[in-house]
């Protein structure tokens, strides 16, 4: 009872999914291009909910049977039914991916001259779509006839289980039940009047409307059994129908290609993963492989020892998940841009891949692109902005050629968690990187901005002005940037999500960014602003930053003066770290940082003393390198900035922890 009633699980999702896609695409495309009949159309939806409901009817008596001798039956047609309705996927799949490929290729395709779009579908495929819509049909009714004339469940209580929805009918409703056991007949009947025996049906009658169940399996096995199938080293595939097998894994310590050889007896597999656990020594996929598994929508040959993969893998239309990261692949063949069906690409520490396919730009239903871009290839394949689905993608490389430009990100509006772009020395002005459309992509949540080379300052400036996100980003890093000044932008406080700013090597940068209205900062990092003089703390306003966690400066070579930190600026601040500021004279009042616990001032030589206020009881932890001055005035007991960290429990001097 458990096999079926598991199974019939298995087939109303299946049954869900298809439903969903007919009614989603075939009402649309179907009869608009194909000139499909409504009353057709209707009909085979009519079809899919009767056999849903005769699966739910399934599960229903099932869930109180304890009867077992009519649950092979329903095996068999359960069974028979999913593949039915993975056929049925199949074609709806494939006639939807090939609209789509035409819809996104560059044709002069005219979709409202409808014979001219029939006529470029059709050619694609090797049968006729009217007629294997029809054989769809037929299937589905088959099957549902079969089940139709199944009932022969002589529970009573079952068929109180089946009836009970029945009993709140319209007054005057009928329902016909048809059956071969007379037992059957007596419970569900609410009259003897209204039994009527039939009389048999010779074979040329009874051929078009039933086909009887073969009772020729024992039902010896769970359906995962015959849906899924894992394969183990030095075990040879079980016996049975193979063409059930629709999920398959493969863990071996050594894979050689006659094991994988083994799986084309598996032609209607859809989940194929490989599981290398050693070293393995084969480094091509067979080119015949991907000919005989053309149904499989996720292939996964991460962390196994190939370097290439055949052009074949061109033919796989359904599939939607590709994963070949940690492999030794250095490039991926062409024809991997034939798939348009593709909806995630994982390619994850593939350091031997220099390059991504040129015609990336055809794979308009890819969400996820996994890589290290900026580690792993040197530019973007031209036109990629065609991905307009695309939700990950971790850089985009900023080139001069056409193609290759910011503006290619114009109309990517659904990406989401983080992305780098690189090389922005190569933005030419402001316009271009306004076209970029940064502030209409409100799902990322974190940007890097990076220049790797300096060039006008003002021209950086209105570049980066133009470069504006999304308000709702929580992380934002600048590197390289080579303007005098930051655009009023980044300190607006209507960016309310922003908590991390890493600012790092804006060498030419004279003047400290207005960041202390960040309702939600918690860490500012600020690295080789080399020009920037001075950080005045009144020009960030009234109780300033205040979530403000941890703050470094780091190697700001010519930092001279910090001042008015103020009462009710930074009363979240926890850690303080002041690192290689050489030209940094004095500290501001730090004893207003009532939750300051850690402050480390490194490589500041000309520092002349600790604040004239003292610190802040609240520091738990204080550390001083290579600070001559500094040392000296805090020795034990003598030096003159003893009494001011007497009493703080950690304190380190040049690597040394100080005792009293």
């Amino acid at each position: 009872m458990e096999s079926v009633l598991f199974q019939t699980g298995i087939v109303s999702a299946s049954l869900q999914v298809i439903l969903d896609r007919f009614t989603s695409f075939a009402h649309k495309e179907l009869s608009l291009l194909f000139g499909f009949d409504n009353n057709d159309l209707n009909k085979l939806e009519r079809t899919l909910f009767k056999v849903q409901s005769l699966v739910d009817n399934v599960r229903a008596i099932n869930h109180s049977s304890s009867c077992s001798s009519h649950n092979k039956a329903q095996h068999l047609w359960l069974r028979d039914t999913q593949n039915a309705l993975h056929e049925a996927e199949d074609f709806l799949d494939e006639l939807a991916l090939e609209i789509s490929k035409l819809a996104s290729a560059d044709v002069n395709l005219d979709f409202t001259n409808k014979d001219q779009v029939r006529n470029l579908v059709f050619s694609k495929f090797k049968f006729s779509i009217p007629s294997q819509m029809v054989k769809m049909q037929n299937k589905l009714e088959e099957l549902a006839r079969e089940m139709d004339d199944g009932f022969w469940d002589e529970d009573e209580h079952n068929w109180d289980v089946l009836c009970l929805p029945l009993r709140v009918a319209a007054r005057g409703s009928r329902v016909l039940v048809t059956t071969r056991s007379m037992l059957v007949s007596r419970i569900v009947a609410t009259a003897s009047p209204y039994q009527y025996h039939l009389k048999t049906l010779s074979d040329l009658q009874t051929q078009p409307v039933y086909k009887m169940h073969k009772l020729i399996h024992d039902l010896a096995q769970f359906v995962s059994d015959e849906v899924c199938l894992r394969m183990e080293d030095g075990k040879s595939l079980p016996w049975g129908d193979l063409r059930c097998v629709r999920h398959s894994s493969l863990v071996c310590k050594d894979i050689k290609v006659e094991t994988l050889k083994a799986f084309l007896k598996c032609g209607r597999l859809r989940t194929f993963i490989l599981l290398s656990q050693g070293v393995c020594q084969m480094d091509q996929i067979p080119y015949e492989f991907f000919l005989n598994l053309r149904y499989i929508r996720v292939l996964n040959l991460s962390f196994s020892n190939i370097s290439e993969l055949p052009n074949s893998i061109g033919t796989l239309k359904h599939l939607r998940h590709l994963d070949v990261s940690e492999t030794h692949v250095e490039k991926l063949p062409e024809s991997v841009t034939d798939l348009n069906g593709i909806e995630i690409l994982k390619l994850n520490n593939c350091f031997k891949l220099l390059q991504l396919p040129k015609k990336m730009k055809n794979l308009t239903n890819l969400r996820h692109l996994e890589l290290d871009i900026k580690r792993q290839i040197s530019s973007m394949p031209k036109e990629i902005g065609k991905l307009t689905n695309l939700q990950t993608l971790s850089a985009f490389i900023v080139g001069k050629e056409k193609g290759q430009c910011i503006e290619e990100l114009k109309d990517m509006r659904f990406l989401h968690g983080s992305i780098c772009l690189v090389n922005l020395e190569n933005v030419t002005n402001m316009r271009e990187a306004v076209a970029a459309k940064l502030e209409q992509k409100p799902c990322l949540e974190g940007l890097e901005l990076q220049w790797n080379e300096f060039k006008d300052g003002l021209e950086e400036q209105q570049i980066l002005a133009g470069l504006q996100p999304h308000n709702r980003i929580k992380w934002l890093t600048i590197t390289g940037y080579g303007g005098f000044m930051f655009p009023s932008w980044l300190g607006n406080p209507t960016f309310c999500k922003i908590e991390r700013i890493l600012l790092q090597n804006c060498r030419y940068c004279k003047v400290f960014p207005s960041l202390g209205q960040l309702p939600m900062l918690k860490h500012l990092y600020v690295e080789e602003m080399h020009d920037l003089t001075r950080v005045d703390d009144e020009s960030q306003g009234p109780n300033s930053f205040p979530s403000l966690q941890s703050l470094t400066f780091h190697n700001l070579q010519n930092l001279q003066q910090w001042k008015d930190l103020k009462a009710g600026d930074m009363p979240n601040l926890t850690h303080l770290t002041v690192v290689d500021c050489p030209s940094l004279n004095f500290l501001p009042s730090l004893h207003y940082l009532t939750r300051l616990e850690s402050l480390e001032i490194s490589q500041c030589p000309k520092l002349q003393c600790l604040p004239a206020e003292g610190l802040p009881d609240s520091l738990e932890c204080l550390i001083i390198i290579d600070c001559c001055v500094l040392k000296e005035r805090c020795r034990v007991h003598e030096g003159e900035d003893w009494n001011k960290i007497q009493s703080i429990p950690k304190v380190e001097i040049d690597y040394e922890d100080i005792f009293w």
